[in-house]
């Protein structure tokens, strides 16, 4: 499945911009600056490119992080500790999994992909 994700997204009053994909010098598969509203995405590494799944999945982790930092929930250390990572990394992978098993991707994140017709793909609206 192939992933088109939206240039900008709310999260609580904040307009969060969105840069995807976005570039590494390592192997960071995303990053996000409360402080600064951004999110950044990359697309794959090493000349690989990551399944739209792995995509929206990261896309959601660092979504997560935001609205604990923002509303000040305390749900996570943000320490970067593997066991910080892998809270955030369960509760992201079963929130991907929840939205595509009930079709709630929005189209405006869909890209044509023929090797995935199940969720009836369309291209982004621009």
């Amino acid at each position: 499945m192939a992933i088109a994700l939206p240039k900008q997204i709310k999260i609580g009053a904040h307009t969060y911009n969105v840069s995807f994909p976005h570039v590494f010098c390592d192997n960071h598969m995303g990053v996000g600056n409360k402080d600064f509203c951004e999110i950044k995405v990359a697309a794959g590494f090493d000349g690989k490119e990551y399944p739209g799944t792995v995509v929206l999945s990261t896309f959601i982790h660092e979504i997560l992080h935001q609205i604990d930092l923002l509303f000040a929930l305390g749900l996570f250390a943000h320490d970067g500790s593997v066991e910080d990572e892998s809270k955030i990394n369960a509760l992201a992978e079963s929130v991907t999994q929840m939205v595509l098993d009930n079709g709630w991707l929005p189209k405006e994140w869909r890209e044509k992909d023929e090797a995935d017709e199940r969720l009836g793909m369309a291209k982004p609206i621009t």
